[in-house]
């Protein structure tokens, strides 16, 4: 039994170790996001601990804040609100299943279907935005 769980423990850890080799290689492929941790996220002036921030190779932000997900696309100076995606979170990583780099699946915020305006201001380390409940969301890093 002791070998067993040792090969096992070996097989295992060969995997991570070549995942993670893959991942420094490929400089992070479109649906694995780096998980950002020194990033502050404030909603309504009190500060979220339980709000997620991923970047993506390509500069773009998914913020998880109050069960929402929001993309911030640096390029065109807008943000959305993104269905829920279902995921995988390793050690400063996360694998989101549902992430297609051609059609991702948000609705931008300037669009006819959200009816609120999001306020975007972009700051050289922050970015804030008014979030789906109409609160004010303050992301620092």
């Amino acid at each position: 039994m002791k070998r067993f769980l040792f090969y096992f423990a070996v097989i295992f850890l060969t995997l991570i170790i070549s995942l993670y080799v893959y991942l420094g290689l490929t400089n992070n492929p479109k649906q694995f996001w780096l998980r950002q941790s020194n990033v502050k996220v404030i909603v309504n002036e009190e500060v979220n601990l339980d709000a997620s921030v991923y970047r993506h190779p390509d500069g773009k932000l998914l913020v998880e804040v109050e069960r929402n997900l929001y993309l911030y696309i640096p390029e065109q100076r807008n943000i959305g609100l993104c269905n829920s995606m279902r995921s995988v979170t390793l050690p400063f990583y996360t694998y989101f299943f549902d992430w297609n780099e051609k059609s991702y699946p948000c609705v931008m915020f300037n669009k006819v279907k959200i009816d609120v305006d999001a306020e975007l201001v972009e700051e050289p380390n922050a970015l804030e935005f008014n979030n789906i409940e109409r609160r004010r969301v303050r992301v620092v890093w």
